[in-house]
């Protein structure tokens, strides 16, 4: 790991921007799980998508394996960057 001589690589502007994005009514919060309404709406979506496809082996399998990803994310209480970590290739060869 390295430090940098960027002004936005410091504490005091780390503080600036979460006073700022407070003041703004940007509210983020990185450190929670996606909630069961975002996750029942997300079903909802690949529901539709799976319909849409009709038999289109290509066009099932993408759906499948988006519904795959945020199914495994909510279920394994993955959050932030965790869901890319996961392997993903061992977990669509099983399915």
């Amino acid at each position: 790991m390295s430090t940098g001589t960027c002004p936005t690589n410091g504490k005091w502007f780390e503080r600036f921007m979460l006073g700022y994005h407070k003041r703004v009514g940007d509210v983020s919060r990185p450190d929670l799980a996606i909630s069961i309404e975002v996750m029942v709406a997300l079903m909802v979506r690949f529901e539709r998508l799976w319909i849409l496809a009709d038999g289109d082996g290509p066009s099932q399998e993408k759906v499948l394996c988006l519904a795959l990803f945020a199914i495994s994310t909510y279920t394994g209480r993955l959050r932030g960057e965790e869901t890319p970590l996961m392997d993903l290739h061992a977990t669509a060869k099983h399915y």
